[in-house]
């Protein structure tokens, strides 16, 4: 087997979501992703690792196009973590917007287990980003796993809309009983330095969003936040530029992508890679059952991350329903080897070199 020695699941558990999130690869700029099928992990998929799970620490459920609570077996993904060890601590992250009492109080009742709450701001901000999720349920829901005895984090993501409430929901959810509250400026807004992201013509809600002010909390803001510039996050931000066409000063500028293919000509390169999954024992298991080295390869469908088609990759060799371990094991060799090469995946040198533009995240306990 490669490099990596698994200590942390980070798990797909569902493709499905309540909620329409426009920088989501899955209602990317406000538009439902039709290519992303439904899709539900089940434990068959983590049986198929158990020979590599002996160190297994800790389980991460999250996704790149769902939210895990829509899995109708989450419970069960757990359970059989915990049956390989018993201290195996569990966080989910979800909108909260999903499932009635009685199930938000049972998820209570697991050991070592967090939620963590993406509240992106009150009740009159929360839906400018977390389309869809009604206030109303997220409320009772997060209420009634507290209660409960659940230990929940609130986490917001700031954008310029919400930024004034930052102080409010950091009191609110002292209030209300979580444990934690965090927020991250995202770093989805700077790839090309824009400030603004629009929303596809057709969406049904066209409504743009905009960052957080650079002003917001300087200390927290990395260099390439700080000498950002202000411009225009493109609907038309992974098509071709069109050249036939004649640019305005209102012309939005499109983000150039780098695709990476296969080639058996390649040459030496210094890509400055430090791969926090493999460094942290991560590894990333789809909806689907395929298995990554990380959750930023791990968009087949397509999205946001436009960065590495994977072409030379047969995906059908990953899906670990259909194949060993070891097997599916076999392409991480690959990408590590290609770190050192010209033909670096894109996402390796976004994500994971000096010239990354991290999210900035701070976490408090309350």
């Amino acid at each position: 087997m490669s490099n990596w020695k698994i200590r942390v699941l980070d798990l797909e558990p569902s493709t499905q979501c309540n909620a329409a999130c426009p920088m989501c690869a899955r209602s990317f700029q406000g538009l439902l992703n039709t290519s992303v099928p439904v899709a539900n992990l089940t434990v068959d998929a983590l049986v198929t690792l158990r020979p590599h799970l002996n160190n297994l620490e800790r389980l991460s459920m999250c996704g790149n196009y769902g939210d895990p609570i829509l899995n109708p077996d989450l419970t069960s993904l757990i359970d059989y973590c915990t049956s390989i060890n018993q201290d195996c601590s569990t966080i989910i992250h979800t909108n909260g917007g999903a499932r009635n009492v009685a199930w938000w109080q049972r998820l209570a009742q697991y050991p070592n287990l967090k939620v963590r709450f993406g509240i992106d701001g009150l009740e009159d901000t929360n839906s400018l980003y977390r389309r869809k999720v009604r206030w109303d349920i997220l409320e009772r829901n997060y209420r009634a796993f507290i209660s409960a005895g659940g230990t929940a984090e609130w986490k917001m993501i700031v954008f310029a809309h919400n930024q004034h409430q930052v102080e409010q929901c950091r009191a609110r959810a002292s209030q209300e009983g979580f444990s934690n509250f965090s927020y991250v400026v995202t770093n989805r807004f700077t790839q090309g330095d824009k400030t603004v992201f629009t929303m596809h013509p057709d969406a049904e809600d066209t409504t743009p969003l905009t960052a957080a002010d650079i002003n917001f909390d300087p200390s927290k803001f990395s260099a390439s936040h700080v000498n950002r510039t202000l411009g225009v996050y493109s609907s038309r931000a992974y098509a071709e530029e069109d050249s036939t066409k004649p640019r305005t000063s209102t012309t939005p500028s499109i983000i150039a992508q780098t695709k990476f293919a296969y080639s058996d000509h390649v040459v030496p390169a210094e890509n400055n890679i430090s791969c926090y999954t493999q460094a942290e024992g991560i590894v990333y298991v789809s909806a689907a059952g395929d298995l990554y080295p990380c959750c930023h390869l791990g968009y087949p469908y397509g999205g946001q991350n436009k960065y590495d088609e994977l072409e030379w990759l047969d995906k059908s060799k990953i899906n670990l329903y259909n194949n060993s371990s070891d097997e599916v094991f076999a392409w991480f060799d690959e990408v590590e080897r290609r770190w050192s090469q010209s033909n670096c995946l894109g996402t390796c040198t976004k994500v994971c070199s000096t010239s990354g533009k991290p999210n900035l995240y701070a976490v408090e306990d309350l």
